[in-house]
């Protein structure tokens, strides 16, 4: 009679039990909408991948019409030769044109110098004329002066003392001529002649020189004139009869057209790629909210012994549910038979009592009543082993159903906002700070990060663990640098990529083998179809870059490029 007592306590017990398991399963409009955001996800990842193939289909697409009509086109060379030519031969025109400008003006010169030079050729004509007359008119008065000194000393009827003839009569005196003056006179028409003489070889030699450079300049014309007729061929060669200009802007267009076609493709491939990920990464959160719920109704149908013959969510939950409602059923049933037997042991005790306390029949009579009596207990305590035997297997299925409901409390708090984004943070953070702690070793040889996602910082040489705030400048920016490079790492082993980075100052705090091993960290940031950005006013950075901007303030106070250097050209320009 205790122990039927006590098995119906504890039956009363674990019956509340699995009223307060049940009470705490999700319900069905919550698992339809966990199904309809499973099926939602699908299609969205159905949906992004599709656009994802097309968009790299357009993106092939594009680029093979690119690279045909850059072939087309003649190809990158076709354009660099055609602009070579074009511009040898605006050199060419160029120098032709000085060239006419300046046989002109000697031609101009030419012609001005003859009329001068004529000129000059009759004033040196008259003055050697004139010269010719004062040195013929010097000579006579030398021959006059000679005769009179000659005729001074004749005497008639004595022999000349020129031809010894007997002079018969002495000749008439005349003037004495005046030779200085005639001396004077050649010589200032000598000096006239050679004046004259001077200019005239003076201004043709000017004149020669003018033709000269005239003769000279229609030879260079006329070797400019076979290069232009070189290039004209050259031309006709690379654009047949069209007009240059006109050919090349159409092929630029046309080949431009090509290219931004092809890289608004691959924009939009990049972006359809980006929404696909996003896209399957979301399917990913609700596949595993689905199958942590799934795991826990298909623990709760093993308990209870439910089949599930669909893949119904909500259904199934209703199974395990009536389930659980049958049990509880049953248990019900079980605690009114135990207080039912317990009744009938209380009636067998006072029908023995009574029988005992007044025993009016023979032994036999007794012995055959207390033989049925006993048959009936017998009986009695088998149900009761029976109904016992219920309560243990209730015992479990309540054990398990108190720990079902822990789950379903943990998912419960799991799916709460807050919650629900931390859960899917704190394996992210771990595996950052992993990352993350092999680079701020690498970086600093003593400093690592801890392992539980609060990147907290652990000092290797002491074990001690420190607030990433005690770090000093230098330390600090090392610090960022590493997460960086995990951050980078990390969203690689994800699938997507970071294409941009850019790193502000922090250089300056660093010595010289810590300032290495930052540029060698990001160089490894560098990859192909990565834009790395460093800001620095440190030389050493500089050094190390390839491709350079450098800014200064103007007088205006605006910020301009006042340098560049690299693959990438800049004009100078105003910010």
């Amino acid at each position: 009679l205790g122990s039927t007592l006590v098995a119906i306590a504890g039956l009363d017990e674990r019956l509340a039990e699995i009223k307060s398991s049940i009470s705490v399963l999700p319900s069905a409009p919550d698992l339809e909408q966990l199904v309809e955001e499973h099926g939602s996800a699908k299609r969205a990842v159905a949906d992004t991948e599709a656009k994802s193939t097309a968009a790299d289909e357009a993106e092939i697409t594009a680029r093979q019409l690119f690279e045909q009509i850059e072939q087309q086109m003649g190809g990158q060379k076709w354009f660099t030769d055609v602009d070579r030519v074009m511009q040898e031969g605006n050199r060419v025109i160029s120098d032709m044109a000085a060239l006419e400008k300046r046989m002109v003006e000697d031609q101009q010169i030419v012609e001005t110098m003859v009329p001068q030079v004529e000129a000059l050729q009759r004033k040196y004509i008259e003055a050697e004329a004139q010269l010719i007359s004062a040195r013929q008119a010097l000579h006579q008065a030398h021959i006059d002066d000679s005769a009179g000194v000659i005729r001074s000393t004749l005497s008639k009827d004595q022999p000349c003392p020129v031809c010894e003839q007997i002079v018969k009569s002495l000749p008439a005196s005349q003037a004495s001529p005046n030779v200085k003056s005639s001396e004077s006179a050649v010589v200032h028409a000598e000096k006239a002649a050679a004046s004259s003489r001077s200019e005239l070889e003076e201004a043709g030699k000017r004149k020669g020189i003018a033709e000269n450079r005239v003769q000279v300049t229609k030879g260079d014309l006329d070797e400019i004139k076979v290069r232009v007729a070189d290039i004209s061929v050259a031309l006709a060669g690379l654009v047949g009869t069209a007009d240059p200009t006109v050919e090349l802007k159409r092929r630029q267009d046309l080949l431009d057209g090509a290219k931004t076609a092809h890289n608004e493709s691959a924009k939009l491939r990049q972006a359809a790629s980006a929404a696909a990920a996003t896209s399957r990464k979301t399917l990913q959160v609700v596949e595993a909210s689905v199958a942590k719920v799934t795991s826990v109704l298909d623990r709760a149908c093993g308990l209870l012994r439910v089949t599930r013959s669909t893949d119904d969510l909500g259904g199934t939950c209703k199974l395990v549910l009536d389930a659980a409602a049958s049990i509880e059923v049953d248990l019900s049933r079980q605690v009114v038979a135990l207080k039912e037997q317990r009744q009938k042991a209380l009636d067998i005790i006072e029908g023995f009592r009574s029988k005992f306390a007044a025993v009016s029949g023979t032994a036999d009579e007794v012995l055959a009543e207390a033989v049925v009596a006993h048959s009936t207990a017998v009986r009695a305590v088998h149900d009761l082993e029976q109904v016992i035997s219920k309560a243990k297997e209730a015992e479990a299925l309540s054990l398990v159903l108190r720990k079902e409901k822990a789950n379903y409390e943990r998912l419960k708090m799991d799916f709460s906002d807050a919650k629900f984004l931390t859960y899917l943070l704190e394996k992210q953070r771990k595996i950052l700070s992993q990352l993350a702690s092999d680079k701020f070793f690498e970086l600093t040889g003593c400093y690592t990060f801890d392992s539980d996602g609060e990147f907290q910082i652990i000092d290797v040489r002491t074990g001690d663990t420190r607030a990433p705030d005690t770090l000093s400048g230098g330390e600090t920016f090392l610090a960022s640098l590493a997460l960086a490079l995990a951050l980078a790492e990390a969203v690689a082993l994800g699938g997507a990529r970071l294409d941009c980075f850019f790193l502000d100052e922090g250089f300056g705090s660093l010595d010289r083998e810590s300032l290495d091993l930052a540029m060698q960290g990001i160089e490894n940031l560098a990859q192909p179809g990565r834009l790395i950005g460093v800001i620095s006013h440190i030389p050493g950075i500089q050094q190390a870059l390839d491709d350079l901007i450098v800014l200064d303030k103007s007088q205006d106070g605006t910020t301009v490029v006042i340098q560049h250097e690299g693959p990438i050209g800049y004009e100078p320009m105003l910010i």
